[in-house]
């Protein structure tokens, strides 16, 4: 089995400090990262990304031991992975089709033209919608969301972190930003690692769920996952009373 990421005792620097995790997530499947705390989530999906420290036995990242020190990596993202969060924003003097186009033209060295049309046919793939010469300040979230995906797709990165795309829209369209990201994973063939809490696209789609919290860090597959035997489960009761999730009983 080829192995797109692999860690072990993978603990996060924060406060409070999570349950060490062991964690291996098959090349080319679903992965849902998930906690009651959005913080707790995150804090792991940046961990497991070596985008914030944290403590580990092992790291390993589309075969590149992380933990081995490289010069030439030092104080940039690991290579082989992409990563989308609003906290990394498009580039607020270029437009979406130019916060596509640049990294194209830098990362894969392609000409201007060529990299134009790369980059309008990423912004197709990721069903963008808007004025592609608007700045980013003139876009609603959700496509200033799509086209952060585009560009990361620019790279063809085998291993994608995403972080909470539910919250870009109410709870009626979360199916389509689900099957956008699906759709993806194949066109790309890459490894999905997404951060959410929407639990209906882990039960349906995620080959692995990982729940994590200061107690204790579990890897479960689906009918483990939602299985009345199991602490996770009690969890998902909890969100159902919450009534914001669309659960069902």
């Amino acid at each position: 089995m080829t192995l797109a990421l692999q860690c072990r005792g993978l603990q996060p620097q924060g406060e409070p400090p999570l349950a060490p995790l062991d964690l291996d997530v098959r090349a080319g499947s679903v992965v849902v990262i998930a906690a009651r705390s959005g913080a707790q989530r995150n804090q792991l999906l940046l961990a497991l990304a070596a985008l914030e420290p944290a403590h580990c036995r092992a790291h390993m990242m589309s075969g590149v031991d992380l933990l081995k020190p490289d010069r030439r990596r030092r104080g940039r993202r690991p290579t082989g992975s992409g990563f989308i969060s609003h906290a990394f924003p498009l580039m607020s003097n270029l437009n979406a089709c130019a916060n596509v186009m640049l990294p194209l033209m830098y990362h894969r060295k392609m000409p201007r033209r060529e990299a134009m049309s790369a980059a309008h046919a990423l912004l197709d793939a990721v069903d963008f919608r808007a004025d592609r010469t608007a700045l980013p300040a003139f876009l609603d979230r959700r496509s200033r969301w799509q086209a952060l995906l585009a560009r990361a797709l620019g790279n063809r990165p085998p291993l994608l972190f995403i972080d909470e795309p539910f919250e870009l829209d109410s709870v009626e369209h979360w199916t389509s930003i689900g099957d956008l990201l699906l759709s993806l994973q194949q066109q790309f063939d890459c490894t999905l690692i997404v951060e959410t809490a929407n639990l209906e696209f882990a039960r349906h789609h995620a080959e692995q769920t990982v729940y994590a919290d200061t107690q204790t860090a579990l890897v479960l597959a689906p009918e483990e996952a939602f299985s009345p035997d199991n602490p996770y489960a009690n969890w998902t009761a909890y969100l159902r009373r919450l009534g914001t999730y669309p659960i069902p009983a």
